[in-house]
């Protein structure tokens, strides 16, 4: 029975097996009629992946990236997948919807394996999703500042692009092709892709407001427009500055500058300075400003504006060109020459315009030179004398300067023979040597024997130089009895040489009570003098208003008082000639400096002196032109080259001014023993009365004759 029963069942799989094995046979081995491939898809828009299978036994299933989805149809749980088409047929097409990034990837159509045929596996298909990238952007947008004149980056950044963005540049329509720097990176995800571009440029301050474009565009978008912005540049810029001046020429001295400026910047929040040259001028902080009662000093000044922004700096300058008139640079360079030598005179002058310069000799009009130097060749004896160096500027002064030719000679010792000071006080003991040429050596002796300066500590040597004559002055602090004495002041030049013999003699102080029997005089003279004056005052306010001149003439006990008249001859130079009390009668209008004619002989001190300093004074027009010399043909012209005509040697040395050659006052003799009074030495009318001497004289004569 167990036999039996083994063999029905044995008999039973084969019949199964036979069976299956016809029906495989009668519908044919399943296969791939269609297979998926490479597929390509936008963002959000529809994809079908085919795949088609001949008899199909197994399951029909599609993998993403390995991952199954699943048999049914229908793919439950993935909303936007399905297959589609007709199952009889074999039709097993994968339809994706709303494609997605995630959809990405590597897709395949599988057939499940069975008992009696082997499972399909379709080829890879890549599946691409194209993503448009973002909104493009420029950094700064829209109004991106640049700074003119400086290089620039302007940067358009496209993100999230599948594939990579192209980024592209216009301006104005235009398509940049150059200056352009282009930089990709990967998004996290793998997928995407982040592109920056940068083009460069270098704005100018024309290029205010102009627009930049950037366009990103790839596959997503080849159907539509590219995405784009746009950029306009706000340039900032320093201020660029101008300036007015007036006036703007003709600037003459002690006149005024106005100086206007302008500026343009961006931004136009604009602070301003001054300067002249690199100094900046105080108070300065407007756009305008005025420099007020220029000088000479000013000339060739640069005067600027400077204007400032939150981006920089910029100046504007003007270059001061001030009118001024002439003037002397240093003192004029006389000459002292021997009789057949060459001799140089300078004067340097300055002025703008560049000054116009005539040489002449003194007293006469004749041009001998037109530049700063002349020049006299083998100079003769006629030729020592004074000359004028005149300088002129068109619409100024002229001015001018006494220039000395002077003939070399020995020294001579113009000092006192005998000098004071008091014991135990400083004494000065003063040589004082006119030489042309200046002296080469003074020495001092004392009671025979040189003073050794070096080693005597109350002993010192001053030496000073006076343009006409060189001073050696002996210092003793604290003098005593051993210190008065005689002194031996030698001076000596390269033409010979003087000595002088000055004692210094002890002089005693004044007694107190002198001193103060003096200031007690005075205050009493003031009070005296005080009290006149008020009482004159006090007269003439009592007088009758209608008095005239006239009213001054009184009738005093038959005596008749009139005041002065007056010719109508009255020097030309003085400017209040109109006022009565300083007129002179026509028997004084010509003044007269005739010579005296003392007898003795005459000495030639380089300036005209006589050393016998005598009160002689001779008309200068008894001069002639040819070097100063005294009708017997004696010389007086004898100058130092480094020496002025300010110093007239005299009995107190320099303290009496030398007649200026310009005025008309005579060279000769003058008697310097004496006080000198102007007046009384040369013209023998009294000098002027002020109005109060007037009125105190005229009080005097009226109580006198009362």
């Amino acid at each position: 029975m167990a036999y039996l029963w083994n063999q029905v069942a044995s008999a039973f799989f084969i019949s199964i097996c036979i069976l299956n094995i016809i029906l495989h046979s009668a519908h044919g081995e399943q296969s791939f009629r269609t297979q998926p491939h490479d597929s390509e898809v936008i963002h959000g828009q529809t994809v079908i992946l085919p795949c088609e299978v001949n008899n199909a036994v197994g399951m029909v299933q599609w993998t993403q990236d390995k991952f199954a989805l699943g048999t049914e149809r229908d793919l439950p749980g993935y909303p936007r997948y399905s297959i589609i088409g007709s199952q009889d047929l074999g039709e097993y097409n994968l339809m994706i919807s709303n494609a997605q990034l995630m959809d990405d990837g590597v897709w395949e159509c599988q057939v499940t394996p069975t008992e009696y045929t082997i499972g399909l596996r379709s080829e890879a298909a890549k599946l691409t999703v194209f993503v448009p990238p973002d909104e493009p952007t420029i950094d700064g947008e829209p109004n991106v500042e640049v700074t003119a004149t400086q290089p620039v980056n302007l940067t358009c950044t496209a993100n999230n692009g599948k594939p990579a963005a192209k980024i592209s540049w216009y301006t104005d329509g235009e398509l940049i092709t150059g200056n352009i720097h282009t930089v990709t990176t990967q998004h996290e995800d793998g997928k995407r892709e982040n592109v920056v571009s940068t083009l460069e440029i270098t704005p100018t301050v024309g290029d205010q407001g102009k627009t930049y474009e950037c366009q990103a565009t790839n596959e997503a978008l080849v159907s539509v427009a590219p995405k784009k912005t746009r950029g306009s540049l706000e340039v900032l810029y320093a201020p660029e500055v101008s300036m007015t001046v007036e006036p703007n020429r003709e600037m003459k001295e002690g006149g005024s500058v106005n100086f206007k400026c302008q500026a343009e910047g961006n931004p136009n929040t604009i602070t301003w300075k001054w300067f002249e040259d690199m100094e900046e001028l105080p108070d300065s902080s407007q756009d305008h400003f005025t420099l007020k009662n220029i000088d000479k000093s000013k000339h060739g000044k640069k005067i600027s504006c400077e204007a400032t922004n939150s981006v920089g700096s910029s100046k504007q300058s003007f270059l001061l060109n001030v009118e001024y008139g002439p003037f002397f640079t240093g003192n004029p360079q006389h000459a002292a020459v021997d009789v057949g030598e060459d001799a140089t005179l300078q004067c340097n002058v300055e002025g703008n315009p560049p000054p116009t310069i005539i040489w002449m000799r003194k007293g006469s009009n004749k041009i001998r030179g037109s530049a700063s130097k002349m020049t006299i060749t083998n100079v003769r004896e006629s030729d020592f004398g004074v000359y004028t160096c005149a300088a002129t500027v068109i619409g100024f002064d002229e001015i001018s300067t006494d220039v000395f030719l002077m003939k070399n000679g020995p020294p001579i010792i113009q000092s006192e023979d005998e000098q004071f000071a008091m014991s135990g006080s400083e004494a000065l003991i003063e040589c004082a040597a006119q030489s042309v040429p200046k002296p080469s050596e003074i020495k001092w002796f004392k009671d025979g024997s040189p003073i050794d300066f070096t080693n005597t500590a109350r002993y010192s040597l001053i030496e000073k130089d006076t343009p006409t004559l060189r001073k050696s002055i002996v210092k003793i602090e604290g003098v005593s009895s051993e210190d008065f004495g005689e002194f031996n002041c030698t001076v000596s030049n390269g033409y010979g040489e003087d000595m002088r013999l000055i004692a210094l003699v002890e002089k005693e102080g004044v007694p107190l009570i002198y001193l103060l029997a003096g200031v007690l005089g005075g205050i009493v003279f003031i009070a005296v003098i005080v009290g006149i004056i008020y009482c004159v005052i006090r007269r003439k306010r009592g007088l009758p208003k209608d008095d005239d001149d006239a009213s001054v003439a009184g009738k005093i006990d038959g005596v008749v008082y009139k005041p002065a008249t007056y010719g109508d001859k009255v020097e030309p130079w003085r400017s209040d000639a109109d006022k009565s009390y300083f007129r002179y009668s026509d028997e004084y209008a010509e003044l007269n400096y005739a010579s005296t004619n003392k007898e003795g002989p005459q000495k030639n001190y380089g300036y005209g002196m006589d050393s016998n300093r005598g009160n002689d004074y001779r008309d200068y027009r008894d001069y002639h032109d040819a070097g100063f010399s005294e009708p017997n043909g004696k010389s007086l012209n004898r100058y130092d080259s480094g020496y002025g005509p300010d110093y007239l040697p005299n009995g107190n040395h320099v303290n009496n001014p030398n007649p200026n050659p310009n005025n008309e006052f005579p060279l000769a003799t003058r008697d310097f023993s004496a006080p000198q009074n102007t007046y009384s030495s040369m013209d023998k009318r009294p000098p002027p009365r002020s109005p109060i001497q007037e009125d105190v004289s005229t009080l005097m004569r009226l109580s006198t004759n009362v």
